[in-house]
C-alpha cells in the first residue's frame, strides 16, 4: 500500500481535541485518518461489480461517512493505536465529535 503518498484531502481541525482529518487514496480503498483517534478503511469487495461501480460505491460511502462526521453524528474515543469511532451513543466515557469534546467520564 502506498502509505508514503500525501493525502488527497485534508480537513483542518475545528477543535484541537479532535485534530485534522486526512483522506488517502490507497488504490483499491480509501483510508481516512480521524484526527487524534483512529483511522478507517472504506472499500468495496463485491466481486460482481465492475471497477467503475466499485469506485462509485467507495466514493459514495466516503462522502456519506465524511458528511456524518462533519455533522457530529460520528463520535471518537481513545487515541491513535488505541482509539475507535462509531455512531453517537456507541461508547460510554469521554468522546469527541468533529466540533469537539462531548462528555467526560
Amino acid at each position: 500500500m502506498p502509505y508514503g503518498l500525501p493525502p488527497v484531502a485534508r480537513f483542518p481541525a475545528t477543535s484541537s481535541d479532535f485534530g485534522d482529518v486526512e483522506v488517502y487514496d490507497d488504490i483499491d480503498e480509501v483510508r481516512i485518518l480521524l484526527g487524534n483517534f483512529t483511522h478507517i478503511h472504506i472499500g468495496c469487495y463485491e466481486e460482481h461489480l465492475s471497477l467503475a461501480e466499485k469506485e462509485e460505491t467507495i466514493v459514495k460511502d466516503t462522502v456519506d461517512f465524511l458528511s456524518r462526521l462533519f455533522a457530529d453524528e460520528i463520535e471518537c474515543w481513545g487515541r491513535q493505536w488505541g482509539g475507535g469511532c462509531g455512531p453517537r451513543g456507541s461508547f460510554k466515557g469521554e468522546v469527541f465529535v468533529w466540533s469537539g469534546r462531548v462528555c467526560a467520564q
